[in-house]
């Protein structure tokens, strides 16, 4: 690992460089600095894991440094070091993602502990980039299962962001024709003799063959098939799929057919109503297909996916470090209800396993070796309990870190996205917290936690310092650099400048002026 030492002061930067056998600690030796300038010029064209840096410095003290190092999106790890014990200084490098800190003079046995900790660091973090390669080869084994998982979340209500929607359909690579959709409830008057895994795939497969321009997806639903159609669904359609049924699967069957739905989250909705004009027709119509238009009478559905238990599960694993195995035990146990075909377990067990999967990555906890032992299980329907429960293991271990790494991910992610549109008058703590998929009350809390900062004085702070680099450096008027910054109306920006720094726009460019 290559190691930059930036101190002004010859001796101890000197001292430093001989302090430890530097090989014998896995490290090259490092490369000395007297500046953060000529640092920083170094830095342009090549690259270092970690940068020992001084606070107090001539010109560009360590503070500043750090923060041209983050504008330039240099991540490299960050030690800071100090002759003075100044809290203030040390929570600001804190804020800029520094994580140790060395006070003068340092000992021997210090650095080499410091050093240790910081190879380790980027040492996991090599690690956690292995696996997010390796899963993403694996991607397209599971890709199948998140599809699934996809339309069960929209039949069940919990996908209905739209725009979470929109984007999981251009991961999944689901086209459509036009924003409609409709779906077809399929229900058996008697079951086939051969796998049940296999009668609903032939099912799904002659329905794609009769609808295949709008065709979306299959899957099952309660005790029947919905089909999911883009588009208006034609009655010689579905007299045509009844006959291929009857003639190739040899039995015969019922449709009912719910309303059409302009929005893709609404349907849940339409699978709801062709289920029930399903059912209409098996309490005594002598139709084989029914709109749900068509009739009045409405009943209760009766869900078979234990969807409740899963949210439950799922809530358990994001906000608790603890683990409450009954309740896994009696999820896994229902999945798996003698009541169940072996097929129809396995196809629930592995739509659960895609959704621990997806967690695993959101918290970036390592599942992988855990994850293939489970799906094996599956596979051989044996041990799936005590898989799965190992893996509810790991998720309640790593639940506090990994947690606290997705909050500090999302406020990153607002950060970089100040920094880039500050000038933008419409960017909001609300805009943020859309872009980011959370409410407005909660990224301030994250914010403020992880930054000590408020996010719109984040906002003021980057769009002040963007005006005064600007007051310096340019000779724009003051209108022009309000509205640059962020600023619909100068008057409220030069009251804010001045509130912000003691000095109007004009004072502070007359004082600053290069």
């Amino acid at each position: 690992m290559k190691i930059m030492i930036v101190e002004d002061e010859v001796s101890i930067r000197e001292g430093l460089a001989q302090m430890i056998d530097w090989g014998e600690e896995r490290f090259e030796q490092p490369i000395l600095f007297e500046g953060a300038i000529e640092a920083l010029q170094y830095l342009e064209k090549e690259t270092v894991d970690i940068i020992i840096t001084d606070l107090y410095m001539p010109i560009l003290n360590g503070i500043e440094f750090i923060q041209m190092l983050r504008e330039s999106n240099q991540m490299c790890d960050i030690i800071i070091l100090s002759g003075h014990e100044r809290f203030d200084l040390a929570q600001e490098a804190m804020r800029l993602g520094v994580k140790r800190y060395l006070l003068k003079p340092v000992s021997a046995e210090k650095l080499r502990q410091i050093l240790q900790e910081v190879r380790h660091d980027i040492e996991e973090r090599m690690k956690l980039k292995d696996w997010v390669r390796i899963a993403e080869k694996k991607l397209d084994q599971y890709i199948p299962v998140m599809k699934n998982q996809f339309w069960n979340d929209l039949l069940t209500n919990r996908n209905d962001r739209l725009e979470n929607v929109a984007a999981s359909m251009k991961e999944l690579e689901i086209t459509t024709v036009e924003d409609k959709f409709c779906c077809i409830a399929l229900w058996k008057k008697e079951e086939m003799q051969q796998n049940k895994l296999t009668e609903e795939l032939a099912l799904q497969q002659l329905a794609a063959e009769i609808i295949p321009d709008r065709y979306l997806y299959g899957l099952p639903y309660e005790n029947m098939e919905i089909f999911i159609i883009n588009g208006d669904v034609r009655r010689d359609k579905i007299e045509i799929l009844k006959e291929s049924i009857r003639q190739n699967l040899n039995i015969e069957v019922y449709f009912g057919i719910g309303t059409t739905v302009e929005d893709i989250t609404e349907v849940r909705k339409s699978a709801a109503q062709a289920a029930e004009a399903v059912r209409f027709i098996c309490n005594g119509s002598t139709m084989f297909y029914m709109y749900y238009k068509d009739i009045r009478r409405i009943e209760n559905t009766n869900k078979k996916y234990p969807y409740d238990m899963e949210h439950k599960i799922t809530k358990m694993l994001r906000f608790h470090d603890t683990l409450d195995e009954s309740m896994t035990k009696n999820f896994l146990r229902e999945i798996m209800s003698p009541k169940v075909s072996i097929g129809e377990s396995r196809k629930e067990l592995l739509q659960f396993l895609g959704v621990l999967g997806r967690l695993a990555d959101e918290f970036g906890v390592e599942i992988l070796k855990e994850f293939e032992d489970t799906e094996q299980a599956i596979t051989n329907y044996d041990r799936v309990e005590e898989k799965f429960l190992t893996i509810m293991d790991i998720f309640a271990r790593a639940q506090s870190n990994a947690s606290k790494r997705y909050i500090e991910i999302m406020v990153e992610e607002a950060k970089q996205k100040i920094e880039k549109e500050y000038s933008d008058p419409g960017l909001t703590v609300a805009s943020l917290a859309g872009h980011i998929g959370v409410t407005p009350n909660y990224l301030s809390r994250i914010f403020g936690s992880i930054t000590g900062r408020t996010c719109m004085e984040y906002i003021t702070d980057t769009r002040m310092r963007a005006a005064q680099e600007m007051l310096k450096y340019t000779g724009k008027r003051s209108y022009m650099i309000a509205e640059e910054a962020g600023y619909r109306n100068p008057n409220y920006f030069s009251v804010l400048f001045k509130k912000y720094t003691g000095l109007s726009p004009k004072e502070y460019r007359e004082r600053n002026a290069s």
